[in-house]
C-alpha cells in the first residue's frame, strides 16, 4: 500500500450549480482529498519542507471553491486534482471526491456527490 496523505470532511461553502439559486445562495459541500506519495523520507527528516503541507492543500480547496464558477461538482473535483499534481511534484496520484449535503433534487438522502482519481504519468 502507498503512503497517503489524508484531508477528510472539508466544510466548504460555495456556489456550484445548474438552477439559479445554486448560483446565488452559497451551500455547503463537503471535500475530501487523498495524496499518495512517498512519506518515508519525511518520516526520517521530520521536516515540512520535505512533505506535502496539508495547510496548502486546506487552501487550494478553499480557494478554488471560492473563485469557480462552475454549474456541476465534476468541474470543481477534476480543477482541484489538477491543481495539486500540478503544484506538488510528490504527489504521484490524487482522489478527489466532493459531496453536496442539500441537493435540490427530490427524494432522501445524506448527500450526492463525484469522486475523480488521476495518477501522474511517467
Amino acid at each position: 500500500m502507498k503512503d497517503r496523505i489524508v484531508l477528510k470532511g472539508i466544510k466548504l461553502r460555495g456556489r456550484i450549480g445548474v438552477t439559479e439559486e445554486e448560483k446565488h445562495h452559497d451551500q455547503l459541500y463537503v471535500v475530501g482529498i487523498a495524496i499518495e506519495a512517498d512519506l518515508k523520507p519525511v518520516a526520517v527528516s521530520d521536516e515540512l519542507k520535505d512533505t506535502i503541507d496539508y495547510s496548502m492543500v486546506m487552501k487550494f480547496a478553499q480557494d478554488l471553491m471560492d473563485e469557480m464558477q462552475c454549474e456541476l461538482l465534476e468541474k470543481y473535483a477534476d480543477e482541484l486534482a489538477k491543481a495539486i499534481l500540478e503544484t506538488h511534484r510528490l504527489a504521484d496520484s490524487v482522489r478527489v471526491s466532493i459531496e453536496k449535503p442539500d441537493a435540490p433534487i427530490a427524494g432522501e438522502f445524506e448527500s450526492v456527490g463525484v469522486e475523480i482519481e488521476y495518477r501522474r504519468h511517467g
